[in-house]
């Protein structure tokens, strides 16, 4: 998996987390956020490497539908590039306090 990809479905995790299982979310945020490996993941769980690999595939397709139906991680990111580019442009001391509230909003 590309790094674009992993950090992608983290973000994803951060988003959408609370709408998957107590044992999703565990080992979603092991492998993405912790960086474990799917033999440290199945060793800790006591579950088989398989599961874990099944579980990950199983949810990153749920979380990819959560956000292909409901949007907030693009949304995020069109306004993240979009305060970016008014960063990048001459600012009086209001704007740049405003646009410090939106990123501490994001």
């Amino acid at each position: 998996m590309e790094t674009k990809d992993f950090t992608r479905i983290a973000d994803l995790i951060d988003l959408y987390g609370a709408l998957l299982t107590e044992k999703q979310q565990d080992i979603m945020v092991a492998r993405f956020h912790q960086d474990f490996s799917l033999s440290e993941i199945s060793e800790n769980m006591q579950i088989s490497r398989s599961a874990v690999q099944d579980t990950i595939k199983k949810t990153t397709d749920k979380l990819i539908a959560i956000e292909k139906s409901v949007g907030f991680l693009q949304q995020k990111n069109d306004l993240t590039q979009a305060i970016q580019q008014l960063e990048d442009s001459p600012l009086n001391e209001s704007q740049k306090a405003i646009i410090k509230k939106m990123k501490e909003t994001l």
